[in-house]
């Protein structure tokens, strides 16, 4: 899992913020006034909104930093966050906002799209978007299925599996974290191994390959790391199939965010499908 961690930035001791971000200063910086005296960004305090957070909202909603000092966040710009006191954090948890919080580009087309239209269900047809997406898959794939999450969408990929194949079972890597719903959860590690409070076990058809890290995993090589995590697999499969088991799908991100932040080995995945 990737370390969860917010870096407060530094003031040099030569007056300039140490850190490049939307408030760069260009030449000597401006003490900054007190604490006190500067306007809170979020009306309630944050020790008011640590007590409503533990009276209103679920515990098994974790908080980063609750043993040490929470950070209430007003708002994110780039790789940063901002406190409600305007102070800037390196946000190193993320792992959703790839071009960083609120890229103009980005909150741009949000805007212009909203302005145009938000939902409509079963009037999509085929539009410039969904040939663009088409473009970049392999020629043998020519379908796509519109969805609102990636819970939804890993949710569809394993019934559309096991419905073609007709059968069960499923290899994920370790460490890894495919969504919130009960069948995804039991196939995220990074979520459990075990069972756990909640009542829900780990699913039953779930083999476990290595996490296929090429750094800190077992095969460093880079030139054949990509083959030799993609053997275990193959060994699963024959496993399986000893069993009287048969594969229905392989489900691995692209690049592993929990297990990680892994840049899987060259040739890793070619030698799976194969």
């Amino acid at each position: 899992m990737a370390a969860a961690v917010a870096v407060r930035t530094r003031r040099l001791e030569s007056g300039r913020v140490g850190h490049v971000g939307p408030r760069r200063l260009i030449g000597p910086a401006v003490p900054p006034p007190p604490r006190a005296k500067r306007p809170r960004l979020e009306q309630l305090e944050k020790e008011k909104a640590l007590e409503l957070r533990k009276k209103h909202v679920a515990p098994s909603l974790g908080l980063h930093y609750a043993a040490v000092k929470p950070i209430k966040v007003a708002y994110g710009r780039g790789q940063y966050l901002y406190d409600e006191w305007d102070e800037p954090y390196l946000d190193c948890i993320n792992n959703v906002t790839h071009v960083g919080h609120c890229h103009p580009k980005v909150v741009a087309a949000g805007v212009e799209q909203m302005s145009k239209l938000v939902h409509s269900p079963g009037t999509k047809m085929a539009d410039s978007y969904t040939q663009q997406l088409l473009s970049t898959f392999p020629d043998n794939m020519g379908h796509v299925f519109y969805v609102t999450s990636g819970t939804e969408a890993n949710d569809l990929a394993l019934m559309i599996a096991e419905t073609v194949t007709g059968h069960s079972e499923i290899i994920v890597i370790d460490g890894a974290y495919h969504g919130h719903s009960k069948p995804l959860v039991g196939l995220s590690s990074y979520k459990m191994k075990e069972k756990d409070d909640s009542g829900i076990s780990p699913n039953p058809h779930a083999w476990i390959a290595s996490n296929p890290d090429p750094f800190r995993g077992k095969y460093a090589d880079p030139a054949t790391a990509g083959t030799q995590y993609a053997g275990e697999v193959k060994e699963m499969i024959d496993s399986m199939e000893k069993e009287g088991k048969k594969l229905a799908c392989y489900v691995c991100e692209s690049f592993p965010g929990c297990a990680g932040q892994v840049k899987l080995p060259e040739g890793y995945f070619k030698a799976v499908f194969e």
